[in-house]
């Protein structure tokens, strides 16, 4: 039986990288968006002159400009570059001292170490973005259900549809345009459960997302 990681007294863990996310997780989710977005963003920002913000006056440096800036050394552009190319140095660099702050990558003494080391701190934040997108997305009667699954090995789909169907007793109208298949398959797409024949299950990405409630804090009491 899978271990119910919400009965767990276990406080989350306390480590600085939470207190950063707290303060770098937009610019953080803005350069996420601007590399998934990359192709119109870089094209719209090749475009834009210049703007207000707040009040200011701000002057966009053209895209061929930041490309030109990047090729002189003869290094190839990736999409990282491209996307920092968009924002002001000024700004990076405040974000560059607070992530080597962060991250302590410093101390570690082999640049393998410290790829490493930086991957490894990457894939934290992106899994952190990529659940606060699930979490702005799901239902309350999901997460009901993935805690649900959390204590069982599986679950069948009668069962499962029995839970759907009390819940859209209770928000008919919500539920309306709202078949079974595609409240599962918002689960399923997610890789938040799997199926094995008529058996649906939790999966790791499930119970680490239920982790990622706890640790962050979490209403797991969602609407509908």
């Amino acid at each position: 039986m899978i271990t119910n990681i919400l009965a767990t007294d276990t406080p989350a863990p306390e480590t600085n990288i939470y207190d950063l996310i707290k303060v770098g997780i937009i610019p953080l989710i803005v350069l996420v968006i601007v590399l998934i977005f990359r192709k119109q963003i870089i094209g719209l920002f090749g475009r834009i002159k210049g703007g207000k913000i707040l009040g200011n006056e701000v002057e966009f440096i053209p895209n061929a400009q930041n490309q030109q800036t990047l090729q002189k050394d003869n290094i190839p552009i990736t999409n990282i570059d491209k996307a920092f190319a968009s924002y002001s140095k000024e700004n990076l660099s405040d974000f560059r001292e607070l992530v080597l702050a962060e991250t302590e990558v410093d101390k570690l003494q082999s640049d393998t170490q410290k790829v490493e080391h930086l991957i490894k701190y990457s894939t934290f934040i992106y899994m952190r973005f990529h659940f606060e997108l699930i979490y702005k997305n799901i239902f309350g009667s999901q997460i009901q259900l993935l805690q649900a699954l959390n204590s069982v090995k599986w679950e069948t789909t009668e069962n499962i549809e029995v839970h759907y169907k009390l819940t859209s007793l209770k928000n008919q109208t919500a539920y309306d345009n709202f078949s079974f298949d595609e409240y599962l398959k918002f689960l399923i797409n997610f890789n938040l459960i799997g199926k094995d024949e008529d058996r649906f299950f939790i999966t790791f990405k499930g119970l680490d997302f239920l982790r990622f409630l706890i640790d962050t804090n979490k209403n797991p009491f969602l609407p509908l």
